[in-house]
């Protein structure tokens, strides 16, 4: 693995790529990350039909654990 691929992984360590899973599971990932105190922002990526779910989970965890964040 080269120099250029690791720095990419990295950049990349706080996107959370949603799918076919329950919300809740992302929103689990989601709080790992923020909490994790290495991230202060989290990228919520999604296509087709998995955008609802992208959104679900955004409010879900700005709802009920990040009542004071920036969505």
């Amino acid at each position: 693995m080269s120099k250029d691929e690791k720095k990419k992984i990295d950049t990349d360590s706080n996107i959370i790529y949603v799918g076919n899973k329950p919300p809740m599971n992302y929103v689990t990932a989601i709080m790992a990350l923020l909490n994790s105190g290495n991230f202060t922002e989290v990228v919520i990526k999604a296509r087709g039909n998995a955008i609802s779910r992208a959104v679900d989970a955004a409010e879900i965890t700005h709802n009920r654990f990040l009542t004071n964040a920036e969505v």
